[in-house]
Protein backbone atom coordinates (compact mmCIF):
# COMPACT_ATOMS: atom_id res chain seq x y z
CA UNK A 1 0.00 0.00 0.00
CA UNK A 2 2.87 2.36 0.75
CA UNK A 3 4.24 2.12 -2.68
CA UNK A 4 0.26 3.85 -4.09
CA UNK A 5 0.65 6.46 -1.26
CA UNK A 6 4.57 7.87 -3.24
CA UNK A 7 2.68 7.60 -6.42
CA UNK A 8 -0.37 9.38 -5.31
CA UNK A 9 1.88 11.87 -4.15
CA UNK A 10 4.45 11.90 -7.50
CA UNK A 11 2.89 14.16 -9.39
CA UNK A 12 1.83 16.92 -6.52
CA UNK A 13 5.28 16.93 -5.83
CA UNK A 14 6.23 17.58 -9.12
CA UNK A 15 3.73 20.51 -9.33
CA UNK A 16 5.23 21.80 -5.96
CA UNK A 17 8.54 22.19 -7.62
CA UNK A 18 7.44 23.87 -10.67
CA UNK A 19 5.35 26.61 -8.47
CA UNK A 20 8.56 27.02 -6.35
CA UNK A 21 10.73 27.46 -9.51
CA UNK A 22 7.95 29.79 -11.37
CA UNK A 23 7.59 32.30 -8.07
CA UNK A 24 11.59 32.25 -7.38
CA UNK A 25 11.82 33.50 -11.24
CA UNK A 26 8.82 36.14 -10.52
CA UNK A 27 10.56 37.20 -7.48
CA UNK A 28 13.60 37.69 -9.51
CA UNK A 29 12.05 39.88 -12.55
CA UNK A 30 9.99 42.04 -9.85
CA UNK A 31 13.75 42.48 -8.23
CA UNK A 32 15.43 43.68 -11.64
CA UNK A 33 15.77 47.37 -12.09
CA UNK A 34 13.59 49.08 -14.16
CA UNK A 35 14.40 48.89 -17.86
CA UNK A 36 12.11 48.84 -21.22
CA UNK A 37 10.82 45.25 -20.90
CA UNK A 38 10.79 45.21 -17.56
CA UNK A 39 6.52 45.50 -17.48
CA UNK A 40 6.28 42.91 -20.38
CA UNK A 41 8.67 40.53 -17.82
CA UNK A 42 6.91 41.05 -14.76
CA UNK A 43 3.43 40.44 -16.29
CA UNK A 44 4.56 37.33 -17.74
CA UNK A 45 6.32 36.22 -14.62
CA UNK A 46 3.02 37.10 -12.83
CA UNK A 47 0.99 35.18 -15.20
CA UNK A 48 2.83 32.10 -14.98
CA UNK A 49 2.96 32.46 -11.46
CA UNK A 50 -0.41 32.35 -10.82
CA UNK A 51 -1.08 29.69 -13.71
CA UNK A 52 1.06 27.25 -11.37
CA UNK A 53 -0.36 28.21 -8.48
CA UNK A 54 -4.06 27.39 -9.69
CA UNK A 55 -2.50 24.17 -10.97
CA UNK A 56 -0.98 22.95 -8.01
CA UNK A 57 -3.64 24.11 -6.02
CA UNK A 58 -6.14 21.66 -7.93
CA UNK A 59 -4.10 19.06 -7.90
CA UNK A 60 -3.73 19.54 -3.92
CA UNK A 61 -7.58 19.33 -3.50
CA UNK A 62 -8.12 16.26 -6.08
CA UNK A 63 -5.14 14.67 -4.64
CA UNK A 64 -6.68 14.93 -0.52
CA UNK A 65 -10.14 13.31 -2.34
CA UNK A 66 -8.42 10.17 -3.49
CA UNK A 67 -6.27 10.14 0.57
CA UNK A 68 -10.17 10.20 1.54
CA UNK A 69 -11.77 7.83 -0.82
CA UNK A 70 -8.80 5.11 -0.23
CA UNK A 71 -9.69 5.13 2.95
CA UNK A 72 -6.73 6.86 4.26
CA UNK A 73 -7.61 8.82 7.32
CA UNK A 74 -11.66 8.99 6.89
CA UNK A 75 -13.45 7.48 4.63
CA UNK A 76 -16.64 9.40 4.12
CA UNK A 77 -18.36 9.08 0.32
CA UNK A 78 -16.66 12.70 -0.64
CA UNK A 79 -18.72 12.45 -4.21
CA UNK A 80 -20.92 15.63 -4.74
CA UNK A 81 -19.38 17.52 -2.11
CA UNK A 82 -17.95 20.77 -2.60
CA UNK A 83 -14.27 21.65 -2.26
CA UNK A 84 -14.86 23.40 1.09
CA UNK A 85 -16.39 20.29 2.19
CA UNK A 86 -13.49 18.29 1.06
CA UNK A 87 -11.09 20.55 3.17
CA UNK A 88 -13.08 20.54 6.10
CA UNK A 89 -13.12 16.85 6.25
CA UNK A 90 -9.23 16.89 5.53
CA UNK A 91 -8.92 18.83 8.23
CA UNK A 92 -10.93 16.72 10.30
CA UNK A 93 -8.34 13.91 9.25
CA UNK A 94 -5.55 15.81 10.34
CA UNK A 95 -4.26 16.43 6.50
CA UNK A 96 -4.14 19.82 6.47
CA UNK A 97 -3.07 22.21 9.21
CA UNK A 98 -5.47 25.20 8.51
CA UNK A 99 -8.74 25.10 6.79
CA UNK A 100 -9.48 28.78 7.15
CA UNK A 101 -6.32 29.57 4.72
CA UNK A 102 -7.30 26.86 2.12
CA UNK A 103 -10.87 28.34 2.12
CA UNK A 104 -9.65 31.63 1.62
CA UNK A 105 -7.64 30.76 -1.31
CA UNK A 106 -10.15 29.30 -3.17
CA UNK A 107 -10.64 31.37 -6.43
Amino acid sequence: MLWKINLIYRPLKKAKVAYEKALKFAMYVESKEEKQHHEFELKAAKSTLIQHFEFTYELCWKTMKRYIEMGIGLTPNVEGGTIKDLFRISGSAGSIDDFEAWINKLP
